[in-house]
């Protein structure tokens, strides 16, 4: 009884995270961020809770598990105070630039890999926090109906977001700013948020049996991959229409019938028929410009390479790319970039080589276990659930190498949250 009510809270709160940590600005504030992290916490410790309540459930810990607790671990070894010369032999720049700004202040001639600590402890506390989602997840939810219920969540309340983005920009004539869409501060956020969702929606209303709630979680996945196209970011609408021809590629190889390939036609024409309503004038017109945004996104990361020469192994600490990135930057492009418009990239600038290895490695073994299980598996909706979801995370992480999603609170909770349920959904053979 402890162990299902414990249950029902940690599904509860994370309805609510999925609800509310788009709202104000995809989480960007402080206040909003820091209500995320506390719950995601408490998730942790009523998990936690539940196997002193529990003692024989079973934990499931992945493999790959030790990946990441060791791209953890560097993290922290990035914190730690070490002798001058061993601090050297892992990050001579390092040690260079912290002399030169800073001087010798440590009684004991102790340094740290990181350049800046403070940034680095608050981005290894939203690290902790939102893998804790992908492991209380995986080992929290396993029946069906709360599969259903999240899943459901997650694609009505993507469409009420979508619904609401639209209205505001085309139909208040009061709206000035254009930058921004929907609840998000800034159209690409918004874009890469939908692009992770899409084609979940669109494995969901494959797997959905009743034919109302086909058709309508089929509408509403029409609504969510248009308002990709409709909020004019260029890499995201690539990125999904990759992501649908992944979708279609794996139903193909994995003996599904014709019917569910024609299901994700059907769709991704009415998403075309929705994007027609306000017009292809303005997505022709960002398009037009796509030559000069990439050209300007690849002339920033080849400023940032010149980090990656001189931090190679340990990088600059979690957090502190924009603090070194104003010393290399020799572009002309103006501005103060706080992130680097290529996630990947920065997460090597800031973990260096290693951590980057132990980090891609991690999510490389979930997917291909992932996978692996999907075509070993029978079940429509396992199968429809798992490969829609495999497909929205590898469209945001081909969005990432143009973008940077995953310094968005709300997109990075919801990829572990997705990602923790279909790992979990493959293993899970419903009654």
């Amino acid at each position: 009884m402890a162990e299902k009510i414990v249950s029902r809270l940690i599904e509860s709160f994370l309805i609510f995270l999925i609800i509310f940590s788009p709202l104000f600005y995809g989480s960007l504030l402080a206040l909003p961020l820091s209500i995320i992290q506390l719950i995601s916490l408490l998730i942790l410790s009523l998990f936690l809770l539940k196997i002193t309540l529990v003692p024989s459930s079973k934990i499931i810990l992945p493999s790959a598990i030790s990946l990441m607790a060791f791209f953890l671990l560097l993290v922290v070894f990035q914190l730690l105070p070490l002798p001058s010369f061993l601090a050297t032999l892992f990050s001579p720049k390092g040690t260079v630039l912290t002399r030169a700004y800073l001087g010798s202040t440590s009684l004991f001639n102790l340094s740290q890999i990181t350049i800046y600590p403070f940034n680095t402890k608050q981005e290894l506390i939203k690290y902790i926090c939102f893998f804790s989602i992908f492991f209380v997840s995986l080992n929290t939810i396993q029946e069906k109906k709360q599969f259903e219920r999240l899943f459901s969540v997650i694609i009505v309340w993507a469409a009420i977001l979508c619904l609401y983005g639209i209205i505001q920009r085309y139909f208040v004539l009061e709206r000035i700013d254009t930058s921004s869409f929907s609840v998000f501060g800034n159209k690409n956020y918004f874009a890469g948020y939908m692009c992770l969702i899409a084609p979940l929606a669109i494995g969901y209303t494959l797997a959905c049996h009743n034919h109302f709630k086909k058709i309508t979680f089929g509408f509403l996945s029409a609504l969510i991959s248009a308002s990709v196209f409709i909020s004019l970011s260029r890499a995201a609408s690539l990125s999904l229409v990759l992501s649908f021809f992944i979708f279609l590629l794996l139903l193909a190889t994995s003996g599904k019938n014709k019917a569910h390939l024609w299901g994700v036609l059907v769709v991704a024409l009415l998403a075309l028929g929705l994007v027609t309503i306000v017009g292809f004038e303005a997505l022709r017109f960002h398009f037009l410009l796509f030559e000069g945004g990439l050209r300007e996104r690849l002339s920033l990361s080849a400023d940032a390479l010149g980090i990656v020469k001189d931090f190679p192994v340990m990088g600059v600490g979690l957090g502190n790319f924009h603090l070194i990135f104003t010393i290399y930057k020799i572009s002309t492009i103006r501005g103060f970039f706080y992130n680097l418009h290529n996630d990947h990239l920065q997460l090597i600038i800031e973990t260096g080589l290693l951590g980057a290895f132990f980090y891609f490695s991690f999510l490389f073994k979930i997917f291909k276990d992932t996978l692996t299980h999907v075509k070993l598996r029978q079940d429509p909706f396992v199968k429809n659930i798992a490969i829609g979801g495999l497909c929205g995370c590898w469209g945001l992480l081909v969005h990432s190498f143009a973008d940077f999603n995953f310094h968005i609170p709300a997109t990075v909770f919801l990829f572990w949250l997705i990602l923790g349920l279909i790992n979990k959904c493959v293993y899970v053979h419903f009654r």
